[in-house]
């Protein structure tokens, strides 16, 4: 940013030269203002073309461009006149969220600019990102105070928030076909039930999937199947089959988040793949690997992460675990260390020699949120990231203050509202399985 600020002041200098020193430009040679065409041509788009005369004579004084002339900042229209996208105008395209000008010849946010002098109070000139010969007018600090040590991330918060219907499901009927399942109405009406409670003795089997999906998300005042640990659902009635039928195991929670619907035949429980609740070794024999859903433990083969009740394939040396990963000798899990360990790793990850690594993690050092990445001004998008109160950029992407920042989120392409809860400590810790074994 300083060398295109230089190289624009620079640029900004030299047209502040004598006038009557220029060698104006004729008809279609290139310009940045009325002023650099000679006699009665305007600048249009760059180009000085013929107009109605302006009054300006060849060797003249400097006369400002007029609406829909070409400028490089304010100073250079009529007076009245904005400069946005390099053409005067006499309103911006769209009206600017703040940074109102100050003075008749300071751009506000969103006009073309040269240097930090052309713009408002409080707003920089910044690189035009669709042009980067010019600047733009825009604020150096977004005011977005992070709201800290949250994230929009559980789904419950009690037992009875897991006993919802999740979004998006849909049966057959015999007479109208397919069918979209939206409240629990929707599934008496499909069971021709008044009270569906009793529908796993007598339902018939055609419709043993709508009787499942009733008892599993509708049935729960008296008997909820559900247990919210640590903000995830987790299903812990007792099974019999597998699957989406009478006394089987659903698919996926209310918020869309997918589970293991396969029934343990030995212990008839519903076997999910981070919320299976172990609590020490031997409750991982035969439970599904946390992060590979498709195969089991097998005798001696995993270790229980007992902060979250998942079982991972242990390991005992480093060379167990995957890149950037070593291994926890004192829980035999595979634990992710970071992203670095040295500068040099994150300048080459990012492109950017500013880079350090603190902590495993590469973060990139500011002064100013523009620093950090654009405001949304000129056609760009805001991409959640600010300058930190310790002075490197922080991204803010899913961080709340309340639940009323978590109405919406995607869950499977639908939008479910989830709860604003601090990050805890074993949250912040990534596991992985060994990926191989010494022992």
């Amino acid at each position: 940013m300083k060398k295109l600020l230089m190289s624009l002041g620079l640029c900004a200098a030299l047209a502040a030269c004598n006038s009557s020193s220029i060698n104006r430009g004729k008809a279609g040679e290139s310009c940045t203002s009325h002023n650099d065409c000679a006699g009665s041509l305007g600048c249009y788009n760059g180009i000085c073309a013929a107009t109605a005369p302006t009054g300006e004579q060849d060797g003249g004084t400097t006369a400002p461009s007029q609406e829909g002339e070409s400028c490089t900042r304010r100073a250079d229209c009529d007076t009245g006149l904005m400069c946005f996208d390099q053409v005067c105008m006499t309103a911006p395209p769209v009206t600017p969220a703040d940074g109102g000008a100050t003075n008749t010849s300071a751009g506000i946010r969103g006009e073309t600019c040269m240097t930090n002098a052309d713009c408002s109070t409080k707003l920089v000139c910044i690189p035009n990102p669709t042009n980067q010969s010019i600047g733009v007018c825009d604020v150096s600090n977004f005011s977005i105070t992070p709201p800290g040590g949250k994230t929009c991330s559980a789904e419950c918060n009690v037992d009875l928030d897991c006993c919802e219907l999740p979004l998006g499901e849909s049966g057959v009927a015999a007479d109208a076909g397919t069918v979209n399942y939206n409240s629990c109405a929707d599934l008496k009406k499909a069971l021709n039930q008044a009270d569906p409670s009793g529908c796993e003795v007598d339902t018939a089997a055609s419709l043993s999937r709508e009787c499942f999906l009733f008892k599993t998300y509708c049935d729960c005042a008296n008997n909820n199947p559900w247990k919210c640990n640590a903000g995830s659902c987790g299903y812990i009635k007792a099974c019999t089959g597998n699957g989406e039928t009478i006394k089987g195991c659903p698919v996926q929670t209310r918020t869309g988040a997918p589970t293991i619907s396969t029934c343990n035949a030995a212990t008839l429980t519903c076997s999910t793949s981070i919320k299976a609740g172990c609590a020490t070794n031997d409750d991982c024999l035969g439970a599904f690997i946390a992060d590979v859903a498709s195969e089991k433990c097998v005798s001696g083969e995993c270790v229980c992460a007992t902060d979250r009740g998942a079982c991972y394939r242990k390991c005992n040396v480093d060379l167990d675990c995957a890149q950037n990963y070593t291994c926890d000798t004192t829980k035999f899990i595979c634990t992710f260390v970071g992203e670095c360990t040295t500068a040099l790793d994150c300048i080459q990850k990012s492109g950017d020699v500013t880079s350090v690594c603190q902590k495993n993690t590469c973060k990139k050092p500011c002064a100013i949120d523009q620093d950090c990445g654009p405001s949304g001004v000129a056609g760009t998008k805001f991409k959640n990231l600010i300058c930190g109160a310790d002075g490197y950029c922080a991204d803010i992407t899913g961080q709340c203050a309340s639940d009323s920042d978590c109405a919406v989120t995607a869950a499977n392409g639908q939008l479910v509202k989830k709860f604003c809860v601090a990050t805890t400590a074993a949250a912040t810790v990534t596991y992985a399985s060994a990926i191989t074994a010494t022992k």
